[in-house]
């Protein structure tokens, strides 16, 4: 019984301190570590009687002040050392916990804090072009950024209050420029906060995402903290976990100029391309809330020419059921004049036959851990959820410290990574299934997968047990998504299987056709975990009579599924792991595009309009191949390759073309 308890509790402490938790006692330098322990004794008591300086206690106990996006990932965070403290300050919270060496202080910005003014603003007769101050001569571009607010009346998000004119004076309506409310949340409010905060430390961490949105969040805080700061350094972790958290505090660094640059190039573009192609849209169709942009467009334009594909394709598919029950779909039959249900007829009671062509056995192998291309159509072509929706769900499990950083296009496992398949596939299956692979080598980020070994059974037990108590509660589809990612990592970790396949050769009147079969599994291996799906696999060879015949008419050219989009954005380089579901969402949201049955995605007539018009007038902008060109050149600013102000000096007089027309 004690074993038992023993082990429970190493299971569910191993979600807090991590693989390197538990170890057997005879590993331990005892000698060393009551030696250790001495010696703290003994500088307490020094501390209590006096004997040790102010400045030598306050290098023993640094404080620090972790500006995070999100209040999970605050909650998670502060819940690695015990039960923290809490500090109100209006909507925001900040928590107070001590790791040891640090007495911390965390603290959400509850996401962007700052975004581009739409204002027109005039320096010394330079240009403003929505909202960036240029002067291309010079090759200065000054993005003029203000502090983002929210509308309680509306939820809406907007930058700048209306402004009118009264008696030639200009004068400011603080109220939201869409439903004229007065109830209005301020960033500003934060920037306020975080100044206070930070007088209070010795130094500012700032641990927001590790990407090239995260570093331009981290820019925007430290600057407006410059001056209030004694230390300003940026942390980053791939999930947060404890033992991650803890190593990305001994290892604090500069925030990155490059990727700083590269979003701020990213945000640019966007604003110059969607404001300009987005007027001519207004002015062409007269509908104010159209837009564009330089990846939705050729991306629409797959989705449109996929449908008149498809559409061209379609033919009558027939469905024999045969006298074992078993449904098998024809395709191709002539019907030589004949109308298909005429075919029908003369199918049904005729014979099929069944033949085995040939056995052999075949290694299969398992699939790479996921990246966030694979795993937006995985999670769409299985749980039938939209990326948007997909993105999300992994935002919350990534900040509850579950799985890691989600927006990656690598598939690299880590030391870490392995050490977690080892530990659950050992314990569930046997040390023999474990196969490491590490699937690349090298960069920053790694795949998406579990931070611990514990499978959704387990997670969903420790949750109702009260043994794991996460800072947000998970729903079903948290769930469905973390399992999804769990099996495909641990799979991704064990033996290949090995299986003996059989191709049969299927003939009735006016067709034939052949299938695979799964026989027999050699060796299951990663199968195991992940299944095998053979829809064929009691198909035996045989006569059959065919009981029943049904036909309906297919499109032999599917429709594109949002998996298949993302699929082609990561094929054809016009996409980036953090705009894949964006995309989609903004093709969706402005009826572009509508999602029918199964996901087809179908384009609307007015989708087909914008396109026609945007790719007759404006093609060398938005094509497939610009697009590419130009993330390959952001890119480049982000590895340091280019300078940025060259980019931007393209895009600029790319631009005064559009809006000369």
């Amino acid at each position: 019984m004690t074993l038992v308890l023993v082990q429970k509790l190493e299971r569910a402490s191993r979600f807090y301190i991590g693989e390197d938790g538990w170890r057997p006692l005879s590993e331990l330098d005892l000698d060393s570590l009551i030696r250790e322990i001495s010696q703290e004794r003994e500088l307490i008591r020094k501390i209590i009687k006096g004997e040790v300086g102010a400045g030598e206690v306050k290098e023993l106990l640094r404080t620090a002040l972790v500006i995070v996006e999100s209040p999970t990932k605050a909650r998670t965070i502060a819940s690695f050392f015990g039960r923290p403290s809490k500090r109100r300050f209006g909507r925001y919270v900040v928590y107070e916990v001590s790791t040891g060496g640090y007495q911390l202080q965390v603290v959400a910005t509850l996401g962007h804090v700052f975004d581009l003014t739409t204002s027109i603003y005039n320096f010394d007769h330079l240009e403003d072009l929505y909202g960036i101050v240029v002067d291309p001569e010079r090759k200065i571009y000054l993005p003029v950024f203000t502090t983002i607010k929210k509308c309680l009346g509306c939820n809406r998000q907007f930058t700048d209050y209306p402004v009118v004119e009264k008696n030639g004076e200009k004068i400011v309506l603080k109220q939201c420029p869409y439903c004229r409310s007065t109830t209005v949340l301020d960033k500003i409010e934060i920037v306020v906060l975080l100044r206070k905060l930070a007088e209070e430390v010795d130094e500012v961490l700032i641990a927001t995402d590790p990407d090239t949105e995260g570093e331009k969040i981290a820019w925007d805080v430290a600057m407006v903290l410059m001056p209030y700061a004694r230390s300003i350094k940026r942390i980053e972790f791939h999930e947060i976990t404890r033992r991650a958290f803890e190593e990305a505090l001994k290892n604090p660094r500069e925030i990155s100029i490059n990727l700083v640059r590269a979003q701020l190039v990213r945000r640019i573009e966007d604003r110059w391309i969607g404001f300009a192609l987005s007027s001519k849209l207004w002015k062409q169709f007269n509908m104010g809330y159209l837009s564009a942009g330089r990846v939705q467009t050729p991306v629409l334009g797959w989705i449109i020419s996929r449908y008149r594909e498809s559409t061209r394709s379609i033919r009558p598919v027939f469905t024999l059921e045969l006298s074992n029950s078993y449904r098998v779909p024809v395709e191709n039959i002539p019907l030589d004049g004949k109308k298909p249900r005429e075919v029908c007829k003369e199918l049904e009671g005729s014979e099929v036959r069944v033949s085995s062509l040939r056995v052999s056995e075949r290694e299969l192998q398992p699939p790479p851990p996921f990246a966030t291309d694979t795993l937006l159509r995985e999670a769409n072509r299985v749980l039938g959820f939209s990326a948007d929706y997909a993105m999300k769900l992994a935002q919350a499990l990534f900040e509850l410290g579950l799985i890691t950083y989600h927006r990656t296009d690598s598939t690299r496992v880590s030391d870490a990574g392995l050490a977690v398949a080892r530990a659950y596939i050992a314990e569930k299956f046997g040390e023999e299934y474990f196969k490491p692979r590490r699937w690349g080598e090298g960069g920053a980020h790694e795949c998406i997968r579990p931070t611990r070994p514990i499978d959704v059974d387990t997670l969903q037990t420790m949750i109702r047990q009260g043994v794991l108590q996460l800072p947000a509660p998970l729903t079903r589809d948290h769930l469905a998504l973390y399992n999804l990612i769990f099996k495909r990592f641990i799979a991704s970790q064990m033996q290949p299987a090995r299986v003996e396949e059989e191709q049969l050769e299927v003939s009735g009147p006016y067709f034939k056709k052949e299938l695979t079969r799964i026989k027999r599994v050699v060796y299951d291996g990663f199968l195991r975990v992940q299944g095998l799906r053979d829809m064929w696999a009691g198909l035996e060879p045989g006569v059959y009579r065919v009981t029943s015949c049904s036909y309906k008419r297919v499109a032999q050219i599917p429709l594109f599924t949002q998996a298949d989009v993302i699929q082609l954005m990561k094929e054809k380089n016009i996409g980036r792991p953090s705009t894949y579901s964006e995309i989609m969402k903004k093709l969706l949201d402005k009826y572009y595009v509508i999602a029918v049955r199964r996901g087809k995605l179908v384009p609307t007539g007015l989708g087909m309009r914008v396109y026609n018009f945007l790719a007759e007038n404006y093609g060398s902008l938005v094509s497939e191949e610009k697009t590419s060109e130009v993330l390959e050149k952001m890119d480049a600013v982000e590895n340091g390759i280019i300078d940025y102000k060259e980019v931007l000096s393209e895009f600029y007089y790319e631009i005064q073309q559009v809006l000369r027309t």
